[in-house]
């Protein structure tokens, strides 16, 4: 998965040209309601709009589901960019 990540947040993107996957979820615990955390399917790859949480590490899974109907999730993180000043 690569992650573009900015002030605002991150667009995550999963490269998927041949069809692997049928749908990839983002799962992770930090506000109720949960938004919509799927991803969608746009020319080959799978992508996602994470707003920027108000945390500077985020721990998440990434969860999904194969075009064989078998399951797959992995564990990872991301490091946001601060807000904070030095000083």
């Amino acid at each position: 998965m690569a992650a573009e990540v900015d002030q605002t947040g991150a667009a995550l993107t999963v490269d998927d040209p041949d069809g692997r996957w049928s749908s990839l979820e983002l799962w992770y615990h930090l506000r109720r309601p949960y938004p919509d955390r799927s991803f969608r399917r746009v020319d080959g790859q799978w992508r996602y709009w994470l707003r920027r949480p108000a945390v500077d590490r985020l721990e998440y899974m990434l969860a999904g589901v194969r075009a064989d109907g078998s399951t797959a999730v992995s564990y990872t993180h991301l490091t946001l960019p601060t807000n904070r000043v030095a000083g």
